[in-house]
């Protein structure tokens, strides 16, 4: 890259797998500073860099003059690249991430589930302790965590629950199943589906103290993620039109699977002891035995199946720390 004056602007204009089709970088030398521009401001960034951005996905970043591991540019480095970690955290929880990502970062956010998880683990356990606090009694702790387990994604799982409910017990061939569980109404099995792993969970978390519920949260969280990771890692995706959960499963590779299980096993050892490890153990033979309905009713695995498969691994390692914590 030849050396341009500091007070210089310069565009780059690389393809990127981006729903936009390109993406628009500018730097500027004379900054030590990283920032993206909001898109509404792109008009006023192609005239400060004399090129037009319509309709393109502008960030302009500032170049820092640094070395080690995240480098973007050739004699110029940026800070460690957790775009991939912003992702995760923007698709799994309802946390509002200030970051820009792109279908690229999506991608390449698989290893970072279980962190998500941890996220939504602890926000949950926080408000079980805080109710217990507060003299609320042991019941309504307990629906409030569960409520917060699930509105911490935006009760994104609880919707592929309901989804996946109608569609396996429907008793129709493949392909009517898949358009059931593509059908955003919801029918009587969906509602008992949802009942069965909701009102489990609030059983489990209304007879164990705060400080065990707490543990159990995170661990049931980042187990469920972590088995959301390994089973995009081996399994096929069952719609052949692609969907939701497609873009992650075009970049999938071992270390992924490796990551995430040596995650939840580490974490669950971790937080949870002996009652997390078998609450772990617990959610592999559930995990196993969902994966396989699925590749049965439908030949794979959709966005609403990794739903109801968090769902499930959730309720299961709730209920087995739930059993031995007694």
């Amino acid at each position: 890259m030849t050396q341009e004056p500091e007070d210089v602007f310069f565009i780059s204009l690389h393809a990127a797998e981006m729903h936009a089709g390109m993406e628009s970088r500018c730097f500027c030398k004379a900054s030590r500073r990283i920032f993206r521009l909001p898109g509404i401001l792109k008009t006023i960034a192609a005239k400060w860099c004399g090129s037009r951005l319509s309709g393109k996905d502008c960030r302009v970043f500032f170049v820092l003059n640094m070395k080690g591991p995240g480098a973007q540019m050739k004699n110029n480095s940026l800070i460690p690249d957790f775009r991939p970690l912003a992702a995760a955290l923007q698709f799994l929880t309802i946390l509002p991430i200030p970051a820009a990502v792109s279908e690229a970062d999506m991608k390449h956010s698989l290893p970072w589930f279980p962190a998500a998880g941890f996220v939504c683990g602890a926000g949950a356990g926080l408000v079980f302790l805080a109710a217990h606090g507060l003299g609320f009694p042991a019941m309504m702790a307990g629906l409030m965590a569960v409520l917060a387990l699930s509105g911490f994604n935006g009760f994104f799982h609880a919707d592929g629950v309901a989804d996946t409910a109608d569609g396996f017990w429907s008793a129709r061939p493949r392909e009517q199943v898949l358009e059931i569980m593509r059908d955003s109404r919801i029918g009587t099995m969906g509602v008992i589906g949802l009942i069965a792993v909701l009102g489990l969970k609030w059983s489990a978390l209304s007879v164990i103290g705060p400080g065990d519920g707490f543990r159990a949260l995170i661990v049931a969280a980042v187990v469920a993620r972590s088995a959301q990771v390994i089973t995009m890692g081996i399994a096929p995706y069952a719609r052949k039109e692609g969907g939701l959960a497609s873009v992650f499963l075009s970049e999938r590779a071992p270390h992924h699977m490796a990551i995430a299980a040596i995650s939840g096993l580490l974490l669950a050892a971790a937080v949870g002891g002996i009652a997390g490890i078998a609450g772990l153990l617990a959610a592999i033979a559930a995990a196993f035995g969902f994966n396989s309905l699925c590749m049965k009713k439908i030949g794979g695995i959709t966005g609403d199946t990794l739903g109801a498969l968090t769902e499930i691994t959730e309720t299961v390692v709730l209920c087995t720390m739930c059993i031995l914590l007694l």
